[in-house]
């Protein structure tokens, strides 16, 4: 029984390092020139199908959505943009198709210096349940 226990204990362990690092290096070329993140549940785990708005001064707002590995990616064009801050909207569209309600965020990610390579951001966000407020279902 105490081995049993030791084995599921490990592996939860191990589970919860590998889900919550994300690394934009492995889902981006080298010479990409934008934002990518992962969107994950309390426990670490990526929630597919979350939609992921971006605002930055100057452009259009810009959408991705989360695959299946709870991973966003958008591209910028211009790779020479001198960019003070990023807006961010997260929001969960379906509801409970993927797992449940999670309560809509909001972010604003200030840049401290301009990138002369190219513009590359990695985020990592972890979502928290709805309350029934903060949930209005689309009809």
């Amino acid at each position: 029984m105490r081995s049993r226990i030791l084995a599921i204990l490990s592996t939860i362990a191990l589970c919860s390092c590998t889900m919550s690092d994300f690394d934009m290096d492995e889902v981006t070329p080298p010479d990409f020139n934008g934002i990518a993140g992962k969107i994950s549940d309390e426990g670490g785990y990526p929630i597919e199908h979350i939609k992921v708005t971006v605002d930055i001064e100057g452009m259009e707002p810009t959408t991705a959505y989360t695959s299946s590995e709870g991973i966003f990616i958008i591209s910028l064009d211009d790779s020479y943009l001198e960019i003070d801050q990023v807006e961010i909207l997260i929001e969960d569209i379906d509801g409970e198709d993927f797992g449940g309600h999670y309560a809509t965020l909001r972010d604003i990610v200030r840049i401290d210096e301009y990138q002369e390579s190219g513009f590359r951001l990695s985020l990592d966000y972890r979502l928290t349940p709805a309350t029934a407020s903060e949930y209005s279902p689309q009809f």
